[in-house]
């Protein structure tokens, strides 16, 4: 049997080695959340964190890295935090549609 599979066929969850901006390194036993990466550096990090960077890439704290990779985590201070979408941003997409009164005398 090939030591690289587990009984499922599937390779064995193999360690990922995350690098932070300022060079260190921490390790996860397999694939781990950008929020669960934030977490770990610290709690008021996972407080302030808004988004991921994976390997220059901004995405959701939910993303999910499995492979070893260059990871920064965004917070409202980051210049990346500067391309993620405001919360603004949805009302201003909604403004256009109308209020439609359901019991105005139009409908009667």
């Amino acid at each position: 049997m090939n030591d690289m599979k587990s009984a499922g066929g599937e390779p064995p969850n193999a360690a990922v080695v995350i690098t932070l901006p300022d060079g260190s390194q921490r390790s996860f036993d397999g694939p781990v959340s950008g929020a669960e990466i934030a977490a770990d550096i610290g709690p008021g990090l996972a407080r302030a964190a808004i988004a991921v960077a994976i390997d220059g890439e901004v995405k959701d704290l939910a993303a999910s890295v499995a492979a070893d990779a260059q990871v920064a985590i965004v917070t409202r201070k980051s210049p990346e935090a500067l391309e993620l979408p405001s919360p603004q941003s949805e009302v201003n997409r909604w403004s256009f549609v109308s209020y439609v009164d359901p019991f105005s005398a139009r409908d009667r």
